[in-house]
């Protein structure tokens, strides 16, 4: 299963405590969304405007069902 998510936004947030932390939120076309959050930069290439990055994953292990701990 392959989806790609189209990035809605970047933020950087600062704290005293967790220091710096860098997000970016991802949205496909069927509704799914993606939060990724790093120390890092690492989203600093993707734009949300005017054209938004894409970010294309591929799922190659999907979970059929949904198991919950009685």
């Amino acid at each position: 299963m392959k989806l790609v998510f189209e990035i809605v936004s970047k933020v950087k947030k600062e704290s005293a405590d967790k220091g710096t932390k860098y997000e970016a939120r991802f949205k496909s076309s069927e509704g799914h969304r993606l939060i990724l959050v790093s120390d890092t930069d690492t989203f600093q290439d993707f734009t949300v405007r005017p054209v938004r990055s894409e970010l294309h994953v591929e799922i190659k292990n999907p979970q059929k069902t949904l198991e919950v701990s009685s």
